[in-house]
């Protein structure tokens, strides 16, 4: 997720403003839940719930289904290609 667009999803929660950087910290940094967690003194649930408000964001954003589920993964650019055309294929 660019900065620009977790800014721009962010701003559609009322996550506090460490909610929001452990939030980025995850989604657009790429740390790992537990690591944030440890850097920031806090339960790795709580970074997880503060990831999880901006999916929700997100997902409601997009009008995806409530059921749907958002993933963040690291792929090589073939397999991101094949990902994205599931995602129209679904949508």
């Amino acid at each position: 997720m660019t900065p620009t667009e977790f800014g721009r999803i962010a701003a559609l929660t009322r996550l506090k403003p460490a909610g929001r950087e452990m939030a980025r910290r995850v989604l657009v940094d790429g740390i790992r839940p537990a690591e944030v967690a440890r850097q920031m003194g806090v339960a790795d649930a709580t970074v997880r719930a503060k990831v999880a408000a901006i999916a929700r964001a997100m997902r409601t954003e997009q009008g995806a289904p409530a059921d749907w589920v958002v993933v963040t993964v690291l792929v090589p650019p073939a397999a991101a290609r094949e990902v994205l055309a599931i995602e129209r294929r679904a949508g």
